[in-house]
């Protein structure tokens, strides 16, 4: 069955967003989270994210474009940070 049906982690689903949508407000607090859009930030949801993987025994996860890497103040610090974020998880 696990090689027909890969069971994966949404990360922004599960670890970024707050559990809100048109019809109401936040329904999710995180306890990594401190409101700060930061590298730091987004570090610390990832080590939450793989430490909670782990935990289920699950090796596959997925995310937006966007969900995480901080974004920056121009498109053209965006993917930087993108890159900066990825290297620093391979790293760390």
């Amino acid at each position: 069955m696990k090689d027909w049906m890969r069971f994966s982690v949404a990360f922004w689903h599960t670890f970024h967003g707050t559990g809100g949508d048109v019809f109401g407000a936040p329904t999710k607090i995180w306890p990594w989270e401190d409101g700060r859009n930061s590298l730091d930030m987004a570090k610390r949801r990832m080590r939450a994210h793989f430490e909670f993987m782990e935990k289920l025994g699950v090796d596959r996860w997925c995310f937006h474009d966007r969900d995480i890497a901080p974004d920056g103040k121009t498109l053209i610090v965006c993917p930087s940070f993108m890159l900066l974020f990825l290297r620093s998880c391979v790293n760390a």
